[in-house]
């Protein structure tokens, strides 16, 4: 068969990108599978806080905005947002928070973290990978703004 094919000629020749060409190709392929990865953990993140505190995403539209992040790095679950008093929450938070502070959303986050609905049991483990799914996100965010 092998044989048949390189008799009539039915192949085509590969030829591998050179210089710019492959650095291009091999950007690109990077640039698209940090995109699939944050994609996923978008997902990821979206799904574990509709088992855990379902109220977040009502509050925060985007799970995976500024503010957003650094509620879910501190305090993924609503336990820990109940716990605290409703100042000491805005000033935990403003202490992370570069930048303008959504004091409205954070009041209405308190609020709703002290009637969650969310799952009880194994609710640690659940915020503990909210958490490193947060600090992902906020790492290929990174990556993607300063590779390209």
């Amino acid at each position: 068969m092998a044989a048949g094919v390189l008799r009539t000629g039915d192949f085509t020749e590969t030829k591998l990108p050179q210089g710019v060409y492959a650095d291009l190709r091999s950007t690109h392929s990077a640039y698209f599978r940090l995109v699939k990865e944050r994609t996923r953990i978008i997902n990821l993140l979206k799904g574990l806080l509709d088992g855990l505190f379902p109220e977040f995403t009502q509050v925060f539209k985007n799970p995976c905005g500024h503010t957003a992040l650094v509620v879910l790095s501190i305090c993924p679950s609503p336990a820990v947002v109940a716990s605290m008093n409703e100042d000491i929450f805005m000033d935990v938070i403003r202490s992370r928070r570069q930048g303008r502070l959504m004091r409205k959303k954070l009041r209405a986050l308190h609020q709703a973290a002290e009637t969650s609905i969310g799952i009880k049991p194994g609710a640690d483990a659940v915020a503990m990978e909210i958490t490193l799914l947060a600090s992902r996100y906020y790492l290929i965010e990174k990556q993607v703004d300063i590779g390209w």
